[in-house]
């Protein structure tokens, strides 16, 4: 689905091919693992490490503390905020084919990081309780085209004999980023309070968007060029 997604108007469409052959589970995971040493894909599980990192151990953790704590927002419009970046994230979605047709992987990545990290870093910065929605819009359109591109990279990256490892191992990243985002930001809160946690979050984000950029590179001249080699 997220191949299709992104497939540019003049590209034809094409049949995943199949594995040519069984191969034994050490082979299968040792061409797994090998296809992920290098840096784009190691760049990308990072990028992922991180985002996630953000996401649960500063907006699932703080967010509606915040808003409690600073504005006495009650359940009900603690829920409005929060609800208000995914259905931007979901209506950007449906124009994603278009967004692709304007954008490269890289500056797609790149800016949704970097949009990303000021709608997080924003919140502490907000006058009243419906100025957050200014941060949630943000965040909700770097979410839009942030992680379908790091996925579809993941996928197209990928040797087709063991894609399915290899998104397994993606999963991971996600998993890795769930465990350890809410304590590391347990321990900045520990030590700068509520603002320190939103800037620090907000500030790895940009960073994560600098590392990414560079390594990954031209990320849309190399898939060009593996598509030509057949």
């Amino acid at each position: 689905a997220l191949r299709s997604l992104y497939r540019a108007p003049s590209e034809p469409r094409r049949s995943a091919p199949e594995p040519k052959r069984r191969q034994p589970m050490r082979e299968y995971l040792g061409g797994a693992l090998g296809s992920v040493a290098n840096r784009r894909m190691l760049a990308l599980f990072l990028c992922n490490v991180l985002t996630v990192s953000v996401s649960f151990g500063v907006l699932i953790v703080y967010f509606a503390l915040l808003l409690h704590d600073r504005f006495g927002a009650n359940p009900l419009e603690i829920g409005i905020v929060a609800a208000f970046s995914p259905v931007i994230s979901t209506l950007l979605s449906t124009q994603a084919g278009r967004i692709r047709d304007r954008m490269s992987f890289r500056q797609m990545i790149v800016w949704g990081l970097i949009l990303s990290g000021i709608g997080v870093s924003l919140n502490v910065s907000a006058p009243s309780l419906w100025w957050m929605l200014g941060p949630a819009f943000l965040r909700g359109l770097a979410q839009g085209v942030l992680n379908p591109s790091i996925n579809t990279l993941v996928a197209e990256f990928a040797p087709h004999d063991s894609r399915a490892a290899v998104m397994a191992l993606n999963s991971t990243m996600f998993r890795i980023g769930q465990t350890f985002g809410p304590p590391l930001f347990g321990l900045v809160y520990l030590a700068g309070g509520m603002d320190a946690v939103f800037h620090v979050g907000g500030g790895l984000l940009v960073l994560n968007a600098i590392i990414t950029g560079i390594a990954i590179g031209d990320v849309d001249k190399v898939l060009a060029q593996r598509r030509d080699r057949g």
